[in-house]
C-alpha cells in the first residue's frame, strides 16, 4: 500500500470534490427497435436498478428507461464505471484542521495500480502532489487521528 496527499486550493475544490463524490454509473449504447434512435452515453447506477420488485409474491421485472417515441431501449452495451474513490477511501482535511495555511488536503492510501488508474483525472480537476514535507505533516496528522480514534474504541469494546 501507498500513500499519497494532493494539495487542493480553493479553485480547484469543486471539481475535486465532484470527481470524489460522483456517483457509479453505466455506459451504455441503447437502440430503439421502434424509431431506430440511438442514445450513448451515461445513466447513474441509481437510475438503472438490476432488478425492481420486492416480494416473492410480485416477481422482479426488469427495468425500462424509454426512447422519446415511447419504446423501451434494446442495449447493445451497458458497463458499469465504479467511483474507486469511494469504493477505497480517502481522507480530506483542512489546512487549518493540522496547522497549516489554507487549502484542503487530500490522503490517500491505495495500491499502485489505483493511482495508475485513477491520478491522472485527480491532477486535471486540479489536485497537486503535496510537497514531501507538507505530505508528511498531513500523512502524520491524520494517522495519528485514526490511531486515536482506534484506540478509543478500544477502551470502549476492549
Amino acid at each position: 500500500m501507498e500513500v499519497r496527499v494532493y494539495q487542493i486550493d480553493s479553485m480547484a475544490s469543486t471539481k475535486v470534490n465532484a470527481l470524489l463524490g460522483a456517483e457509479d454509473h453505466f455506459d451504455v449504447r441503447a437502440v430503439c427497435k421502434a424509431c431506430g434512435a440511438i442514445y450513448e452515453g451515461k445513466i447513474k447506477a441509481s437510475e438503472l436498478k438490476k432488478w425492481e420488485g420486492d416480494s416473492e409474491a410480485k416477481p422482479p421485472k426488469k427495468p425500462e428507461i424509454k426512447c422519446k417515441c415511447g419504446a423501451s431501449w434494446t442495449f447493445e452495451k451497458k458497463n458499469l464505471v465504479v467511483n474507486e474513490f469511494s469504493r477505497t477511501g480517502y481522507t480530506m482535511r483542512s489546512g487549518d484542521a493540522i496547522g497549516l495555511k489554507g487549502g484542503n488536503y487530500l490522503y490517500i492510501k491505495a495500491d499502485n495500480d489505483f493511482f495508475h488508474h485513477n491520478e491522472k483525472a485527480l491532477l486535471e480537476a486540479g489536485a497537486k502532489h503535496a510537497s514531501k514535507d507538507i505530505a508528511e505533516k498531513v500523512k502524520t496528522s491524520i494517522e495519528a487521528e485514526s490511531d486515536s480514534a482506534a484506540a478509543g474504541v478500544g477502551l470502549i469494546f476492549g
